[in-house]
């Protein structure tokens, strides 16, 4: 098994990097949220892996962490209906924590509001991971958490701000788009603010 590799990053995208380790270039799937955490290529970086053996053949995922890896793990290896890629949709939507207290509060409607997880998948996540979790405190992982300490939150406000918008302005925007979409990563959330004030940052 490879437990990690470490090389330069040569391109990287939300659903697939290549890392270059000693002149073999290495394509590996990834959540948003590692794709998040990585440097802008070229760059060197460590990914911790997971090799899945598909019908099409083999498929290596990289993990920025090693505690999303053995939520990953967790999510393909236990509950019936998780695929890889539906794996890192919940990876890439929801925090290590957010996941443990949505699993620990029986919260089967915040669950399914995931892309790719729909009522039937959030009530089996519930069902095989409670036990999975040792000592889940249920008031982990609200919803989000207040903005500011919020990284996909802070990432949209900046982005607003970069584009015109005034502190309370994009504070406002990320805020609204956020109640619409509780699940969305930075650039849906991004896209989701600027619809939802028009698009216009005051002069």
């Amino acid at each position: 098994m490879i437990g990690y590799l470490r090389g330069q990053l040569i391109r990287s995208s939300p659903a697939k990097v290549c890392l270059e380790v000693q002149g073999l270039g290495f394509e590996l799937f990834v959540s948003l949220s590692s794709y998040q955490r990585l440097p802008a290529p070229p760059a060197e970086v460590q990914l911790f892996t997971r090799i899945q053996v598909q019908e099409k053949g083999i498929e290596l995922y990289g993990f920025a962490g090693e505690e999303e890896r053995a939520l990953f793990s967790l999510l393909v290896d236990h509950v019936p209906g998780i695929g890889p890629r539906t794996a890192l949709s919940v990876l890439g939507a929801a925090s290590p924590e957010e996941l443990r207290g949505a699993v620990a509060r029986g919260d089967q409607a915040w669950l399914s509001r995931i892309k790719g997880v729909g009522k039937k998948t959030a009530e089996r996540l519930i069902v095989e991971l409670r036990d999975r979790f040792p000592e889940v405190d249920a008031d982990l992982g609200t919803v989000r958490k207040p903005l500011g300490e919020d990284s996909i939150g802070k990432d949209a406000r900046l982005a607003l701000l970069a584009l015109g918008y005034r502190e309370a302005e994009a504070e406002k925007a990320v805020r609204q788009a956020r109640e619409r979409l509780p699940v969305a990563g930075v650039e849906e959330l991004i896209r989701e603010a600027l619809r939802g004030s028009g698009g216009k940052a005051a002069r």
